[in-house]
Protein backbone atom coordinates (compact mmCIF):
# COMPACT_ATOMS: atom_id res chain seq x y z
CA UNK A 1 0.00 0.00 0.00
CA UNK A 2 3.11 2.76 0.24
CA UNK A 3 4.31 1.94 -2.80
CA UNK A 4 0.83 2.83 -4.29
CA UNK A 5 1.01 5.86 -2.43
CA UNK A 6 4.26 6.86 -2.98
CA UNK A 7 3.71 5.83 -6.89
CA UNK A 8 0.33 7.90 -7.16
CA UNK A 9 1.68 11.17 -5.53
CA UNK A 10 4.89 10.93 -7.88
CA UNK A 11 2.92 10.98 -11.10
CA UNK A 12 0.69 13.68 -9.66
CA UNK A 13 4.01 15.98 -9.17
CA UNK A 14 4.84 14.85 -12.31
CA UNK A 15 2.02 15.78 -14.46
CA UNK A 16 0.95 18.99 -12.70
CA UNK A 17 4.77 19.53 -13.92
CA UNK A 18 4.17 18.81 -17.28
CA UNK A 19 3.47 22.23 -20.20
CA UNK A 20 0.13 22.23 -21.86
CA UNK A 21 0.28 21.99 -25.39
CA UNK A 22 -2.14 23.17 -28.11
CA UNK A 23 -1.99 21.99 -31.15
CA UNK A 24 1.34 20.61 -30.63
CA UNK A 25 2.53 23.99 -29.51
CA UNK A 26 3.24 25.15 -26.23
CA UNK A 27 1.21 27.79 -24.61
CA UNK A 28 2.61 30.46 -22.80
CA UNK A 29 1.24 33.03 -21.08
CA UNK A 30 3.47 36.39 -21.48
CA UNK A 31 0.96 38.94 -20.08
CA UNK A 32 -1.10 39.49 -16.93
CA UNK A 33 -3.80 41.49 -18.84
CA UNK A 34 -6.76 40.49 -20.35
CA UNK A 35 -6.62 39.56 -23.73
CA UNK A 36 -8.77 42.69 -24.86
CA UNK A 37 -6.93 45.00 -23.32
CA UNK A 38 -3.52 43.82 -24.70
CA UNK A 39 -2.34 46.15 -27.69
CA UNK A 40 -3.35 44.79 -31.08
CA UNK A 41 -0.20 45.64 -32.87
CA UNK A 42 0.92 42.20 -31.25
CA UNK A 43 -1.63 40.77 -34.44
CA UNK A 44 0.45 40.09 -37.54
CA UNK A 45 -1.67 40.24 -40.71
CA UNK A 46 -0.33 38.43 -43.62
CA UNK A 47 -0.43 40.19 -46.75
CA UNK A 48 -3.18 38.23 -48.16
CA UNK A 49 -5.61 38.65 -45.52
CA UNK A 50 -4.73 42.13 -44.81
CA UNK A 51 -7.69 44.36 -45.51
CA UNK A 52 -10.12 48.04 -45.11
CA UNK A 53 -13.33 47.01 -45.64
CA UNK A 54 -15.38 43.73 -46.19
CA UNK A 55 -15.29 44.38 -50.42
CA UNK A 56 -11.64 43.41 -49.84
CA UNK A 57 -11.86 39.88 -48.91
CA UNK A 58 -13.42 37.28 -51.56
CA UNK A 59 -13.42 33.54 -51.01
CA UNK A 60 -10.33 32.06 -52.54
CA UNK A 61 -8.60 28.65 -53.12
CA UNK A 62 -5.82 29.26 -50.69
CA UNK A 63 -5.09 25.14 -51.13
CA UNK A 64 -3.22 23.54 -48.58
CA UNK A 65 -1.18 20.17 -48.85
CA UNK A 66 -4.27 18.20 -49.69
CA UNK A 67 -5.36 20.56 -52.35
CA UNK A 68 -8.55 22.92 -52.24
CA UNK A 69 -9.01 24.48 -49.04
CA UNK A 70 -11.44 27.82 -49.80
CA UNK A 71 -10.71 30.86 -47.17
CA UNK A 72 -11.43 34.38 -47.52
CA UNK A 73 -8.49 36.54 -48.67
CA UNK A 74 -7.43 39.81 -50.09
CA UNK A 75 -8.98 39.70 -53.74
CA UNK A 76 -5.72 41.13 -55.19
CA UNK A 77 -3.51 39.33 -53.17
CA UNK A 78 -0.58 36.66 -54.61
CA UNK A 79 -1.43 33.72 -52.37
CA UNK A 80 1.90 32.29 -50.84
CA UNK A 81 2.63 28.00 -51.62
CA UNK A 82 -0.04 26.28 -49.97
CA UNK A 83 2.69 23.42 -49.38
CA UNK A 84 6.05 24.78 -49.74
CA UNK A 85 8.30 21.75 -49.24
CA UNK A 86 8.45 18.11 -48.92
CA UNK A 87 7.45 16.33 -45.84
CA UNK A 88 4.96 18.93 -45.22
CA UNK A 89 1.11 17.55 -44.23
CA UNK A 90 -2.02 19.30 -44.17
CA UNK A 91 -5.34 18.50 -42.17
CA UNK A 92 -7.68 17.41 -45.33
CA UNK A 93 -11.26 18.62 -45.54
CA UNK A 94 -12.60 22.44 -44.98
CA UNK A 95 -15.65 24.14 -43.75
CA UNK A 96 -18.04 25.84 -46.10
CA UNK A 97 -17.64 29.34 -46.49
CA UNK A 98 -21.18 31.47 -46.71
CA UNK A 99 -19.25 35.19 -46.68
CA UNK A 100 -16.44 37.02 -45.75
CA UNK A 101 -15.90 39.98 -43.75
CA UNK A 102 -12.92 42.43 -42.68
CA UNK A 103 -12.41 42.09 -38.80
CA UNK A 104 -11.88 44.94 -36.69
CA UNK A 105 -8.14 44.02 -36.83
CA UNK A 106 -7.69 44.79 -40.42
CA UNK A 107 -7.69 40.76 -41.75
CA UNK A 108 -10.11 38.71 -43.98
CA UNK A 109 -12.69 37.01 -41.69
CA UNK A 110 -14.70 33.58 -43.04
CA UNK A 111 -18.48 33.16 -41.96
CA UNK A 112 -19.97 30.16 -41.98
CA UNK A 113 -24.04 31.67 -41.14
CA UNK A 114 -22.89 33.94 -38.46
CA UNK A 115 -20.39 31.53 -37.08
CA UNK A 116 -16.70 32.54 -37.63
CA UNK A 117 -14.51 29.48 -38.92
CA UNK A 118 -11.71 31.10 -40.15
CA UNK A 119 -9.77 34.55 -38.95
CA UNK A 120 -10.91 34.54 -35.08
CA UNK A 121 -7.53 36.85 -34.35
CA UNK A 122 -8.57 38.95 -36.64
CA UNK A 123 -11.92 40.53 -35.12
CA UNK A 124 -13.07 41.32 -31.64
CA UNK A 125 -16.88 41.91 -32.23
CA UNK A 126 -17.82 38.39 -31.53
CA UNK A 127 -16.05 38.92 -27.95
CA UNK A 128 -18.30 39.28 -24.87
Amino acid sequence: MRFFTIAITSFAACAYAIPQLTGGMRVTDTSNQPRDQQSTDEINIPEHFACTEDSDCVIRNVGNCCGYYPMCANADAELPDPCPGPGMASVCGFPTIDSCKCGSHGGCISLQGETTVHGHQFDDSNKS
